[in-house]
C-alpha cells in the first residue's frame, strides 16, 4: 500500500502473507484474530493502520513494536489477552473504541488525538505503574466494577473538558496508590455510552491544580476516604472543584462531614453547592492553607471532632456560633481563628497563630502552643477548667520557637488556670538561672489560680530537670517576680554552694600538684 485506502474486512479473514505499507491507510475491519492478523507479516515505513473491526486477542499478546508502528483504534474492539508496546503505541481516536477483558501493558494507550476515547470493560486491567495523559476532550470510560491501583492519570484541558467516566451502573475505586491530577477542565462523570448510576470511591489522591479551570464531580455517588486537594498555579485566579447537590456525596449527611482529607490551598476553591457543614466528624481532616483558600460550606462549622488545620495566613471565621472542638484545631504561623472556642474533653487546640475570641479548655482538653512562634489569644480570656491541660515543649531558651509560649494580649481579659495540669516535654539540658516565660499575660490582670499542685515558687519536674513556677514573672525585664506572667525557672546556686564548689576545685588542684611532686 503506497497511497489511498485499503480495507481488509469480512468475517474471519486471515493474513498469511506480507503487507508492505509505505503510505496511505490500511483499515483492518471485520472480524479476525491476532494470529490471523499477522502483524509479523506487516512491513511498514509509513502510512496509517486503523483497527476498525473486532479483534479476538484471547490467550495471546498483541505486540505493538517499532516494526509495526503505531496502531490506531478507530471504532474497533479488542477482546481478551494482553497488549504490549515497545517503540510504538495504540493510538486512540474519537470513535467508540473498546478493550474488553484485556490486560493493557505499560505505555500502550495514547490519548494525543482530540476527543480520543477508550472504554475498558469486562475484566480489562491497566498494568501497575501506568501513567495516562488525557488531553483535549478525551474520554476514559470504565464500564466495569473494579479497584484500581498503582495508577496515575493526568487529565484536563484549558480549552475543553476531559472526562473520566463510569458507565453502566458500575463502581470504580481508586486505592491509596492512585493519583488523579486534574490539570485543567475535567469531569468525573457517568453515562457517556451506557446509562446507569456510576459510583467513584477515592482512597488515593485527587488533585486539582490549574487556575481558572474546573473539576466537576458529576457521578451519581462519590465517596472520598483519601485526599481531595485543590490548589492554584496563579495567585490571582481560582482553581475549583464542584460537587453538585445531584451527586450523592456520602461523606455528607445532616450537615456533618465525615471522613477523608479535604485540602484547599492558595486560591483553591471547593464548592459543595448549597450544602453547609455544622459538624466535622472524627477521622475527617480539613486543611485551609493560604489567605484566599475557600471552602464556603465550612463557614457554618460549630463542632469539630476531626482535624482542622488553618495555615498559610488564613483567617477562618465560622459564623454559626461558638466553636466546640473535641478533635484537633491547629492555627499556624500568621493564621487566625476568629471564634469563641471551647476545647472539649479529648480536644486539642495547638499552633503558633492567633485565636481572636475567648478560649475555654474543659476538663480533658488540651491547649498546646507549638514552636513556630507564640500562640496568641488576642481578644478574649484564656480560661482553663480543672482537669484541663496546658502542654509545653521546652527545647531551648528562645521564646516561641525554642519553647512553647502562650500570649494573652487583650487588656481587661483574664488568664484563669483553675488547677489545670501543666504538662511538659523537655528536649535540652537546662542550666542554672534560666527563665522560660510560658504564659505572657498582657491583660493588666493577675493570673487567677495556679496549676494543679504547683503553688507560687513550687518545684515541678519536667523530664529530668526540676523547674520552679512563678505566676508573677516579668517577661519584659526577664524577672521571676514583679509582673503577671507565668515563668518556669531554674534556681541560681546559693553562695555557699558556689564556695563549696570552688573549694572542691582548689582541693583537687592541690592534690594533683602534691601527687606530681611525690612522683618526681
Amino acid at each position: 500500500v503506497t497511497d489511498g485506502t485499503m480495507l481488509l474486512g469480512g468475517t474471519d479473514w486471515d493474513n498469511q502473507g506480507t503487507i508492505a505499507l509505505t503510505g496511505g491507510t490500511l483499515n483492518l475491519g471485520g472480524n479476525t484474530t491476532t494470529a490471523k492478523l499477522g502483524l509479523g507479516g506487516l512491513t511498514r515505513s509509513g502510512g496509517t493502520v486503523n483497527l476498525t473491526g473486532q479483534l479476538d486477542n484471547s490467550s495471546t499478546t498483541l505486540a505493538i513494536t517499532a516494526a509495526t508502528g503505531d496502531l490506531r483504534l478507530y471504532g474497533g474492539t479488542i477482546t481478551g489477552g494482553s497488549i504490549t508496546a515497545t517503540g510504538a503505541q495504540l493510538q486512540l481516536t474519537n470513535s467508540l473504541n473498546r478493550l474488553h477483558d484485556v490486560a493493557v501493558g505499560l505505555g500502550v494507550l495514547n490519548f494525543t488525538e482530540s476527543s480520543a476515547v477508550v472504554v475498558l470493560s469486562g475484566n480489562s486491567t491497566l498494568a501497575a505503574g501506568t501513567i495516562l495523559d488525557l488531553n483535549t476532550a478525551n474520554f476514559l470510560v470504565f464500564e466495569q466494577t473494579k479497584v484500581l491501583s498503582d495508577l496515575t492519570i493526568n487529565f484536563g484541558s484549558t480549552s475543553s473538558y476531559t472526562n473520566l467516566a463510569v458507565d453502566g451502573g458500575h463502581t470504580i475505586t481508586f486505592d491509596s496508590s492512585v493519583v488523579l491530577n486534574a490539570t485543567g477542565n475535567s469531569a468525573l462523570s457517568e453515562g457517556i455510552f451506557v446509562t446507569g448510576a456510576g459510583t467513584i470511591v477515592n482512597q488515593g489522591l485527587i488533585e486539582k491544580s490549574i487556575s481558572n479551570t474546573l473539576l466537576s464531580v458529576s457521578v451519581s455517588t462519590f465517596t472520598n476516604t483519601g485526599t481531595l486537594r485543590i490548589t492554584s498555579d496563579d495567585a490571582s485566579v481560582y482553581s475549583s472543584v464542584f460537587i453538585p447537590n445531584s451527586t450523592n456525596l456520602t461523606n455528607f449527611s445532616g450537615n456533618t462531614l465525615t471522613g477523608g482529607t479535604w485540602d484547599i490551598q492558595n486560591r483553591g476553591l471547593l464548592e459543595l453547592d448549597t450544602r453547609t457543614i455544622h459538624t466535622m466528624a472524627a477521622n475527617t481532616t480539613v486543611i485551609l492553607s493560604g489567605v484566599d483558600s475557600r471552602f464556603d460550606a465550612l463557614n457554618t462549622l460549630n463542632s469539630n471532632s476531626g482535624t482542622l488545620r488553618i495555615l498559610g495566613g488564613r483567617n477562618f471565621t465560622p459564623t454559626n456560633g461558638p466553636l466546640v472542638n473535641a478533635g484537633t484545631i491547629e492555627v499556624g504561623v500568621g493564621s487566625q481563628l476568629t471564634a469563641n472556642t471551647t476545647v472539649a474533653s479529648g480536644g486539642l487546640l495547638r499552633g503558633s497563630g492567633t485565636v481572636q475570641g475567648n478560649v475555654t479548655v474543659q476538663s480533658g482538653g488540651t491547649l498546646r502552643p507549638d514552636l513556630g512562634g507564640p500562640l496568641t489569644i488576642s481578644s478574649g480570656n484564656a480560661n482553663f477548667n480543672s482537669g484541663a491541660t496546658f502542654a509545653v515543649t521546652l527545647n531551648s531558651t528562645t521564646a516561641g520557637t525554642g519553647y512553647s509560649q502562650l500570649v494573652v494580649s487583650n487588656p481587661g481579659s483574664l488568664v484563669n488556670l483553675n488547677n489545670a495540669t501543666l504538662s511538659g516535654t523537655l528536649g535540652y539540658t537546662p542550666g542554672n538561672d534560666e527563665k522560660l516565660f510560658i504564659i505572657v499575660n498582657q491583660t493588666g490582670n493577675s493570673v487567677v489560680g495556679t496549676f494543679n499542685g504547683i503553688a507560687q515558687d513550687a518545684p515541678v519536674l519536667i523530664g529530668s530537670t526540676t523547674f520552679y513556677v512563678s505566676y508573677t514573672g516579668d517577661y519584659v525585664n526577664g524577672l521571676t517576680s514583679g509582673g503577671m506572667d507565668v515563668v518556669l525557672y531554674t534556681p541560681v546556686p546559693e553562695p555557699g554552694q558556689v564556695l563549696a564548689l570552688a573549694a572542691g576545685v582548689l582541693g583537687l588542684a592541690g592534690w594533683v600538684r602534691r601527687r606530681r611532686l611525690a612522683i618526681a
